[in-house]
């Protein structure tokens, strides 16, 4: 225990340092200044105030088509070398539609010279030959020798030529006998390469004037780095024609790029982030492309130094100076971004900017004592949103001692600046994670792995092999992966004498735990189950129930889904085993915001069916939970909008059906035929599959209406899961029917038309006259459109808007608030269900039997 108090007595320490304002990064090393570091450019690198760096890069130039001339080259040179018993001469010709740059510089020919006895030695190591006239050709580029060898050219007109010699001999590392001496014969406008012995030299070097070449090696030459820099190029022109502003390049789509940076020792980027200014983009688009491919290939140069990379990878930016232009190099991510940001530097992280779009939650957190949440760590399971972000960096003011998130990544697009926010974020105290849908071919529902976009996964290892075998739906692999993740912060805690909060958004965790509680598994048991592996000193018979009661003080619900799950968890266990407080039942929840997310949900639906042109007002619409809190809102507001269909609810609190305008009814076997099989499109928020397997049949097999779309505004994918276990078995069957009738399926992605984004699924299936249908006539076919995969729709755009969203998480930041408040001062909470506005107010005062 002395050993625990030390811990959190050092880490509290360390967290006070973080937060005090002399260790922030914006200061740190300011007045450690190093000198200039050396390149192999010639050129400097020089540290900057701000502690990254600069490096001038206008004097060197970037030759396109070498990897070909110099391949050509070597390729005659050990040619002559093998048929001929004299010396070798060879003399190949520059084309400037190839090598452009070497041919600007006045040159016409290169020729290449070796005695007959150093020609043998080139056949003995033909790759370090090829090797070293790359060297050779690459040093023509840099100020610091092709100066020397072509003063104008490099505006060095007050020097004298001079030759340039490589001293591949005195190397230990290439093993080579020989050196290469390069002149530039001006008269002659060509290029002489002379190999000789390192030993037995015939050339008078004292009468050559030379300078010696004493870096050699220290980069990489074996890619055509303009060729690179054009295809790039035409992916950033792309973008701007689309007036974007950022272009992201992928090993699938640029292997050559990340080879490069693979052998610069950058193994670990999984992506190239390029953006440009305005004003660069007016630039390329209105002056044409050679100057700005020139600038990308000093770039991707830049890129090949050993001493550029190792800077890079300690954290600096690096800005590049050619002429002009500025460019500005880094890496974020964890090491798994490199940024490329062309005439401005990028916007910089900043997970605060998330919480001052919350000013209710600000006020709730700054209200609260700064030390709030030190002796706690935190597992949070919720979606992947701006506001979700901005409660994130709350926990963070609030000295949170460790915060874990599990995103609910439903569909959509994580926004790629919410990853360089909360991969910003020190991973010694944060962690985030989420499931990747893998598409399958025998399966709609498809299968969930961990996403490689989030934290590094080495720690998580156990839990990647297990939901790889899992090949589960949604639901059991986030069930799954939520368990894990909480069973290890448990551990953690335990191990650092913290405590753990449960935060979650659905229900994922805080039902199944009590349930395992109550039925007596053990915690050695449980922990086995979710894959996590038990430390040393819990005893094998300790109860979870007695374990977890030292550790977890309360668990947090969000939803009206993980109550209802709490509820019955309660009364069919005979109660809970830890207290679980929930804002789903506060009256701002199911009023203020009920109402924004029945308007998010239709705008989402309405979104889609722009771009597939459809439209609402002609929908004949079947609102499922039509009296709930989502639901009515959603009924009353399509009454509104089809003004060319219809609208029914179905809701279990529903006694006689309304009006003929717009009846409700209590159950699907209340729905007359005339209006079920007019029915085309079916939104659910009740919470539970409400329709059953017959009643999909008879819709399939019956309904007057082609196009079926099916949108959830629920929680996980419950609300039409009878449906796609249909489709699941029909997908698998070796002769696929539905209510009889042989039929064939067909599965399409739904995608936005304008940016591709994945909106859903398209089924389509087609009843077959027997096997074979006749070719003169088409069979007939219903199309079922799974909006958003049957999963919460309005999460597939920006769900409900931030200033409603705001005034939710100022509700849970005050109740976690306010129960750790009367926790630490001693007063109990039995294990209840402690609901906000009903028997608790948000400042944590109340009980479980009001």
């Amino acid at each position: 225990m002395a050993d625990e108090k030390d811990t959190r007595r050092i880490d509290s320490i360390l967290s006070n340092l973080m937060h005090t304002p002399r260790f922030g990064k914006a200061t740190a090393g300011r007045d450690l200044r190093h000198g200039p570091r050396g390149t192999s450019f010639g050129v400097p690198l020089i540290e900057q105030d701000d502690g990254g760096f600069l490096i001038d890069m206008s004097a060197v130039r970037v030759f396109s088509g070498l990897p070909g001339f110099v391949s050509l080259l070597a390729r005659q040179v050990l040619e002559q070398s093998r048929n001929s018993s004299v010396d070798v001469l060879v003399q190949v010709i520059v084309d400037p539609g190839t090598t452009a740059e070497l041919a600007a510089l006045g040159v016409t020919h290169v020729v290449v010279y070796a005695r007959r006895p150093v020609a043998g030695y080139l056949l003995q190591d033909q790759e370090g030959f090829v090797r070293d006239l790359r060297l050779v050709f690459d040093a023509v580029q840099l100020p610091q020798w092709g100066g020397l060898l072509f003063p104008r050219a490099f505006q060095k007109k007050e020097e004298a030529e001079a030759a340039v010699l490589f001293p591949f001999h005195v190397s230990k590392e290439s093993g080579q006998r020989h050196f290469m001496l390069v002149e530039h014969d001006r008269e002659g406008r060509f290029l002489r390469i002379t190999v000789e012995d390192g030993a037995q030299s015939r050339l008078f070097l004292k009468r050559i004037p030379h300078r010696v070449v004493t870096d050699i090696g220290r980069r990489h030459y074996s890619l055509d780095i303009a060729a690179m820099a054009e295809q790039i190029f035409v992916g950033i022109h792309h973008e701007c024609q689309n007036q974007q502003h950022e272009y992201i390049e992928l090993p699938g789509r640029q292997a050559a790029l990340f080879e490069l940076l693979i052998a610069s020792g950058l193994a670990a980027v999984r992506d190239a982030a390029f953006s440009w200014s305005q004003e660069t983009a007016e630039s390329l688009l209105l002056s044409g492309g050679s100057t700005f491919v020139q600038l990308l290939s000093k770039v991707l140069v830049l890129l090949e130094d050993d001493v550029v990379m190792q800077t890079l990878s300690d954290g600096h930016c690096i800005e590049m100076l050619d002429a002009r232009d500025h460019v500005y190099i880094d890496l974020s991510r964890k090491g798994a971004r490199l940024n490329i940001a062309i005439g401005a530097r990028r916007k910089r992280p900043d997970m605060h900017a998330h919480l001052l779009r919350m000013p209710h939650l600000l006020a709730c957190q700054e209200a609260a004592r700064p030390d709030l949440l030190q002796d706690y760590r935190i597992l949070l399971i919720h979606h992947t949103t701006s506001e979700v972000l901005g409660f994130v960096r709350a926990l963070e003011a609030s000295q949170c001692a460790s915060v874990t998130t599990l995103f609910i990544n439903y569909q959509g697009v994580v926004p790629d600046y919410y990853l360089e926010d909360i991969l910003s974020l020190p991973d010694r105290r944060f962690s985030f994670h989420a499931l990747q849908r893998v598409e399958l071919r025998d399966s709609v529902a498809g299968a969930y792995i961990l996403s490689r976009q989030y934290s590094p996964l080495d720690r998580l290892a156990r839990l990647d092999q297990a939901l790889r075998t899992l090949r589960g739906g949604y639901l059991e692999s986030m069930r799954l992966a939520a368990g894990h993740l909480f069973f290890r912060e448990a551990v953690a805690a335990r191990k650092e004498g913290r405590k753990l909060l449960l935060i979650e958004d659905g229900g994922y965790v805080a039902p199944v735990l009590n349930r395992l509680c109550r039925a007596g598994l053990a915690a050695s048991k449980a922990l086995e189950a979710y894959a996590v592996e038990a430390p040393e000193d819990l005893p094998d018979s300790l109860p979870l129930d007695a374990w977890l009661k030292s550790i977890v003080p309360a668990t947090f619900e969000h939803t009206a889904n993980g109550y209802y799950q709490l509820q019955e968890t309660e009364a069919e266990c005979g109660g809970l085993a830890l207290p679980a407080f929930t804002i789903a039942s506060s009256r701002y929840k199911n009023i203020v915001e009920a109402e924004a997310c029945a308007h998010s949900i239709l705008s989402a639906v309405e979104s889609i069916f722009n771009g597939l042109g459809k439209c609402m007002m002609h929908r004949n619409a079947l609102v499922l939970g039509s009296r709930g809190n989502i639901g009515r809102f959603l009924f009353r507001t399509l009454k509104e909008r089809v003004t060319y269909g219809s609208v029914c609810g179905l809701d279990l609190k529903v006694q006689t059906a309304r009006e003929e305008t717009a009846p409700e009814f209590s159950d699907a076997a209340a729905l007359p035929e005339g209006l079920w099989k007019q029915t085309d499109l079916f939104l659910g928020v009740t919470g539970v599959s409400v329709l059953k397997k017959p009643f999909f049949e008879r819709l399939i097999a019956e309904g007057a209406a082609r196009d079926l779309f099916f949108a959830s505004g629920s929680t996980k994918t419950i609300e039409f899961t009878d449906l796609l276990a249909l489709i699941e078995e029909c997908s698998n069957a070796d002769r696929p029917a539905i209510d009889g009738r042989p039929v064939r399926l067909e599965k399409f992605p739904i995608k936005d038309p304008q940016n591709r984004v994945l909106q859903g699924h398209h089924v389509q299936i087609t009843f077959l006259d027997g096997e074979n249908p006749p070719a003169s006539k088409a069979a007939p076919s219903k199309h079922l459109y799974l909006l958003g995969d049957s999963m919460p729709i309005n999460f597939l755009y920006y769900g409900v808007p931030g200033e409603v969203i705001d005034g939710v998480f100022e509700e849970l930041f005050s109740l976690l608030k306010g129960v750790l408040s009367h926790y630490e001062k001693g007063d109990a909470y039995p294990p209840a269900i402690y609901a906000l506005d009903r028997n608790i107010d948000k400042n944590g005062n109340g009980s479980p039997s009001v």
